[in-house]
């Protein structure tokens, strides 16, 4: 299994971006909460808010149709339609054992 870290992009958080693992957990840190996603392909992507979300906000998960969707503020940031597992994480829960 390889581990890849995704962040929110700015403020508005429409989408996400590939980042070091060290920026991940500069966001994490911040309380934008966390995806885990375990993906079919082996991959498990660790996805997070950034530093510059609304205060007291953070990311969720939802499935519809059979697609994981990564969501801020009612906004799907990612989806994921090849993934096995996920789950929802805060700081306190990282590092997981993935």
């Amino acid at each position: 299994m390889r581990t890849r870290y995704f962040v929110t992009d700015g403020p508005l958080a429409t989408t996400v971006s590939e980042c070091s693992e060290s920026y991940f957990r500069e966001g994490l840190a911040a309380g934008g909460g966390g995806v885990r996603i375990l993906r079919r392909d082996g991959f498990v992507d660790l996805v997070t808010g950034s530093r510059y979300l609304e205060p007291n906000t953070a990311i969720r998960a939802e499935v519809s149709e059979a697609v994981l969707q990564v969501v801020y503020l009612g906004v799907v940031i990612a989806k994921y339609e090849e993934w096995t597992d996920y789950a929802l994480f805060t700081a306190a829960d990282y590092p997981l054992g993935v």
